[in-house]
């Protein structure tokens, strides 16, 4: 596309997030066929062997897919979080779950017997539980409702003939040879560890139902009013994130109980009192230690009720059972630990989840400091703060500036530092630079404007990890002109400016009307022919003109600002610059081009012989040749290959004040080039004349040029633009989270290559 790629996508996790998801999800059409050709060949138990294999890669590839989307989210959106609960996000994981379930009923399959009809239909489900995923997210169903789902791209239909094709055949198969698929006559005993398997993946399936229901609203509402306009349509939940979190936060502790306490049991129990002592034993240890741990976790935790509790001691037991079987049994063996491994880091998932939602604390807050400043509502209030450019501001036990920023094409950086100090101990009376700060760091939020508009297309977020948390910033709001072009242009039209007229040097006190705005002086101190402009990019061509002044609004408030004017391509521009802290606006007239080519044309230069070292006093100023420098630094001027340049080296002194003067000459085949300088602030203007290598002097002609008054514009009441709205939290246990997902991706791995050796 010529308007490239959509902003919050320009993130590296989304490069290999999306092919490796694809991935995930087209490998789940393998075990799917082993699962229908075993059903059409009528070979029921055969293709249990080589699916295992294919059902594991499928597991762990689609697996880490879902977390890199996950650290995307995480790294690239502003809602502070790696899952939403999106319906996209939900049909992504929902496969994966099934297809968890049918790993856990497979292993059942091949050790027992037992389930082989549930690992067909598990493994069946898995892939049209994919085919649904893909006509949710490109049909545009969602496209209300989730943020990631495609528009209405015209195949919808196509996407519901491949889906029934496949729902319909598949079911079909599994439905006739439902009676011939083999299944032991005897019931597996209560105390077999393939009846808990099975029940835990029933609770899987219950899981992807509650979850797939929810997410499927405008499926059966888009159905519902195609058969009755009329008929009245199902809401979604209000508070999503609190409903989804309600109902899997107990599958998640029924599962992480069945987890830890399945692993010790065996296949084909028959004699559960000889093994009795044994499993009491190690179950006993295990309920101990998670005890005891879930206590010392409780005082880290801020976990206020009891269901909380609950959910830490059940992904405490799962890591600590699984690590002690995982020692126990398999300490010699760690090749087939995959599982153990797989559960260890599922527990460790459940406490980072927990620790994360629960211990996430907003330090962005300052109410002393932003009541009366600005109109944030109560949740604002809590959550964010005004940083002026410059200034500091003191949020929880941190001292935060805002540094500076930088723009490069359509992207500008903020730097943003923290300072932490000990409350108890910290005399905010001194100098910041005699506080003693425990530990600083920088931020780099940033904000991606689009290339056409101009305005904001997306605030990227910043976070430094630590080892028990991070802390993620986000700048929540800019000044409203720098977020969008025409609200600037609004804006600049609203203001009524004074135009008035200063000489270079000269200082004037400008008539005040707003009795809010502050009394100062401004003073001209010169032109820039190489100005800076945050709003302007150099082009070839250009001709551009930076006015520099100084404001004095007091004896330790000064203030510079540098106004442009550009000539491009025969129109004039005039890029204003706002004096924040004066809350100005100031703008160069678009004839200072002509006052420029007035003050040029009546130049006389009178010219003057120097030696190396040689102080003359020209105009009441001692001016110094300090000597010639052989490789000068050449502005706003197109050198050739050929060129020689140097540069004469001045000193100009005027009292107590001293400026350096570096005229250019240039020699460009027989043709010499003088470039001048001025010394704006002096009104004084140098150039190299002739030079005499014979006797080693130099010619400098010298020009008086502060009698031209420049015109300049000044408007009162303009609105700040020099200040961010930050966002900041501290996110503890987010670290739990990446390394529960990675142990449990890892698990699946080594049971994947442990099969692919024992030739699965």
């Amino acid at each position: 596309s010529a308007k490239g790629l959509n902003p919050l996508l320009q993130n590296y996790w989304m490069t290999i997030h999306p092919p490796t998801l694809f991935l995930g999800f087209a490998s789940t059409s393998i075990p799917f066929c082993f699962a229908i050709a075993g059903l059409w060949t009528k070979k029921y138990t055969e293709w249990l062997r080589p699916a295992m294999g294919w059902a594991l890669f499928s597991a762990m590839i689609l697996g880490t897919g879902i977390l890199m989307g996950a650290a995307w989210a995480y790294e690239a959106l502003s809602f502070n979080g790696y899952w939403a609960w999106d319906p996209v996000e939900n049909m992504s994981l929902v496969p994966w779950i099934v297809l968890v379930a049918g790993l856990h009923t497979h292993l059942v399959a091949k050790a027992t017997g037992h389930s082989i009809r549930a690992t067909f239909g598990f493994y069946i489900l898995t892939f049209l539980l994919t085919l649904y995923s893909t006509f949710l997210t490109r049909s545009g169903i969602l496209g209300d409702t989730s943020a990631h789902a495609f528009t209405e791209m015209g195949l919808e239909w196509q996407l519901v003939l491949l889906q029934m094709f496949f729902l319909v055949g598949s079911l079909f198969l599994l439905f006739k040879n439902w009676k011939k698929i083999p299944s032991p006559d005897k019931e597996e005993s209560i105390t077999s560890r393939e009846f808990w398997l099975f029940v835990g993946s029933l609770v899987l399936i219950l899981s992807v139902v509650l979850m797939s229901f929810t997410t499927s609203i405008p499926v059966f509402n888009t159905i519902l009013t195609y058969f009755s306009p009329s008929a009245k349509k199902m809401t979604a939940p209000v508070d999503v994130l609190g409903h989804y979190n309600k109902t899997q936060l107990w599958i998640a502790v029924f599962m992480g109980f069945l987890s830890a306490t399945t692993q010790f049991l065996r296949f084909r129990e028959t004699n559960f009192a000889k093994w009795q002592s044994t499993f009491a034993r190690h179950l006993v240890t295990t309920l101990g230690v998670s005890l005891g741990l879930t206590l010392l976790l409780l005082g880290w935790i801020e976990a206020k009720n009891w269901q909380y509790w609950l959910m830490l001691f059940a992904g405490v037991f799962t890591a600590v059972a699984n690590i002690d079987y995982a020692y126990s049994f398999m300490r010699k063996n760690l090749k087939a630990a995959g599982s153990a491994i797989s559960h260890v880091g599922f527990g460790v998932l459940v406490v980072g989840i927990l620790a994360f939602g629960v211990n996430k604390k907003w330090i962005s807050s300052n109410r002393f400091a932003m009541e009366g400043l600005i109109n944030f509502t109560e949740e604002q209030f809590n959550k964010n703060v005004i940083l002026y450019k410059g200034g500091k501001l003191l949020m929880n036990d941190y001292v935060v500036s805002y540094d500076s920023d930088t723009t490069y094409l359509n992207r500008r950086d903020y730097s943003i530092t923290f300072r932490k100090v000990d409350l108890s101990k910290a005399d905010f009376n001194k100098n910041m630079s005699e506080i003693t700060f425990l530990d600083s760091f920088s931020a780099h939020p940033y904000i991606l404007f689009d290339k056409k508009t101009g305005k904001v297309a997306s605030p990227n977020p910043d976070t430094r990890r630590f080892l028990t948390y991070d802390i993620f910033t986000y700048l929540a709001a800019l000044p409203p002109t720098e977020q969008d072009p025409e609200l600037a242009r609004q804006m600049e039209d609203s203001l009524h400016y004074h135009d008035m007229s200063l000489a270079i040097g000269e200082t004037i006190k400008p008539e005040i009307e707003n009795p809010k705005t502050p009394q100062y002086n401004v003073r001209l101190d010169g032109i820039n022919p190489t100005p800076v402009h945050p709003k302007y990019k150099a082009e070839e061509k250009d001709v551009a003109i930076g006015v520099k002044m100084t404001f004095f609004a007091g004896k330790d408030s000064v203030f510079t600002a540098e106004p442009l004017v550009l000539l491009r391509e025969n129109n004039i521009y005039q890029l204003p610059v706002t004096v924040n802290q004066l809350q100005i606006r100031v703008k160069a007239g678009s004839d200072i081009f002509d006052k420029l080519f007035e003050q040029q044309k009546d130049l006389k230069y009178d010219d003057y012989v120097f030696s190396q070292g040689q102080t003359v006093k020209i105009n009441g100023k001692d001016v110094t040749f300090d000597g010639v420098d052989a490789s000068p630094k050449v502005e706003n001027f197109k050198m050739e290959p050929q060129d020689l340049a140097f540069a004469a080296n001045l000193t100009v002194k005027d009292g107590a004040r001293s400026f350096n003067s570096k005229p250019t000459f240039i020699i460009r085949g027989n043709k010499p080039i003088s470039l001048k300088d001025d010394v704006a602030a002096l009104g004084m203007s140098f150039s190299i004349g002739k030079v005499n290598p014979d006797t080693k002097q130099i010619t400098i002609s010298v020009a008086k040029t502060s009698g031209v008054k420049m015109p300049i514009s000044i408007a009162e009441s303009a609105p700040r633009t020099d200040y961010v709205v930050l966002e900041a939290t501290i996110n503890p246990g987010i670290n739990l989270v990446w390394l529960g997902c990675i142990l449990m991706l890892l698990g699946l791995t080594i049971a994947m290559v442990f099969r692919i050796r024992q030739k699965l």
